[in-house]
């Protein structure tokens, strides 16, 4: 599907849908008003509404899980709208089923038979923020001879700021954290070869808490320049030896006071380490965004 330029050029493709749907079920409601029926033109005129009906729900289904992603500007209205319209749509669902028993059974057409996960996109969204709907729906979809795939716990809904994608597998921003801590660890003991760990350990645990602050949609791209940024201030920053010697006369005696302010240049592991933190952020990213595509 081509990337869309906002949101209302979503929403107005979701429009366009749900009329064509709303067209196709008046066009059969008239025709079965008509004193000329027949099981054929009746078996038409149904396609021609589910057809519609898929094209609605899929593209409603697909909204919500694209809309948690960086395609889109979004936001909580946004999210609390589509939740909305998310158990609208469910009653829709619903009803179209209901429907379409009916017709089978009244003019003995042929009905389509839906897909183990149909709708389960929907039916987890409306679970992650509206558990008690769900519980209702899930009770009607049920009653309906509909699947309830999506109702489930073990098919959570999950959004771009919830987990991450990493070699086709989701895995939550948390796990990510600490697997760049680990890295991080892993790359310092080798280098060092130090028995100690304390060290690495405050390493891994920066490292840890670094990451997990940065949890934006863009994560990893925020992560490398983040990374960057203190990569390059670390270069430009010089070291320097600061030295200053106060000579004071008090009654007679003679005082001497030294100070003196010393600013090290950083270790090349710690180079090292940074550079391998923004490389493999960049990695990441690339693969985040062309799975997104």
């Amino acid at each position: 599907m081509a990337k869309k330029e906002n949101i209302t050029d979503f929403e107005d493709e979701i429009s366009d849908a749900r009329s064509e749907f709303r067209l196709q079920t008046k066009n059969i409601l008239t025709y079965l008003k008509s004193d000329d029926i027949t099981k054929t033109e009746v078996q038409e005129r149904l396609n021609d509404l589910h057809t519609s009906a898929v094209d609605y729900f899929g593209i409603f289904s697909r909204s919500i899980n694209e809309y948690s992603t960086t395609s889109f500007d979004s936001n909580s209205n946004i999210v609390k709208s589509k939740v909305d319209d998310a158990i609208s749509i469910s009653t829709t669902i619903n009803k179209h089923w209901q429907s379409l028993k009916f017709y089978k059974l009244k003019y003995g057409v042929t009905i389509p038979k839906p897909s183990k996960k149909a709708y389960s996109s929907i039916q987890a969204f409306i679970s992650k923020y509206d558990k008690n709907e769900a519980k209702s729906l899930k009770d009607e979809f049920k009653n309906n001879g509909l699947p309830i795939d999506g109702f489930n716990k073990k098919r959570r809904y999950v959004t771009i700021t919830d987990n991450t994608l990493l070699f086709g597998y989701e895995i939550p921003w948390e796990g990510i954290a600490v697997l760049s801590g680990l890295i991080s660890v892993i790359v310092y003991k080798i280098i060092q070869s130090n028995p100690e760990y304390i060290d690495e350990v405050i390493i891994g645990f920066g490292v840890t808490i670094f990451v997990l602050i940065l949890n934006p949609k863009r994560r990893f791209y925020r992560g490398f320049w983040s990374t960057m940024s203190l990569l390059s201030t670390l270069i430009i920053l010089p070291a320097f030896d600061f030295t200053a010697q106060i000579e004071l006369n008090e009654l007679g005696s003679f005082e001497q006071h030294l100070y003196r302010i010393v600013v090290e240049e950083p270790h090349w592991i710690i180079y090292l380490v940074l550079g391998a933190i923004a490389i493999t952020c960049l990695i990441l990213d690339a693969r985040e965004q062309r799975i997104k595509k």
